[in-house]
């Protein structure tokens, strides 16, 4: 991972877009690297895009690396705050009419 891309992410006023991060192949000796680098420098990250996906096990292997780094993360340095606002929407369902017809 280029050291520019977690300075953009982290620099850049995103507002409230999700932000991710196509990180090198799994067959690649890339791709352990950009995991921690871009995980443990960026605590605002939405999202890892896993290039090459040949079985559920590649995303596994990623999402448990992930999951270590953020936890690590989190009991060594600050909380990761929430997001303001919600992303777009409500995510509650339509409310139906008491005549159980939509509108």
């Amino acid at each position: 991972m280029k050291p520019d891309v977690v300075e953009a992410l982290n620099d850049i006023d995103w507002g409230l877009k999700t932000l991710s991060v196509r990180i090198n192949g799994l067959d690649t000796e890339y791709m352990h690297r950009d995991v921690v680098e871009v995980v443990e420098g960026c605590p605002r990250l939405d999202m890892l895009v896993i290039p090459k996906v040949n079985v559920a096990a590649d995303v596994y292997a990623v999402e448990l690396r992930g999951a270590r780094l953020r936890s690590a993360t989190r009991a060594n340095g600050p909380s990761i705050p929430p997001r303001s606002k919600p992303r777009t929407g409500s995510s509650a369902p339509p409310k139906r009419s008491s005549s159980g017809r939509g509108g």
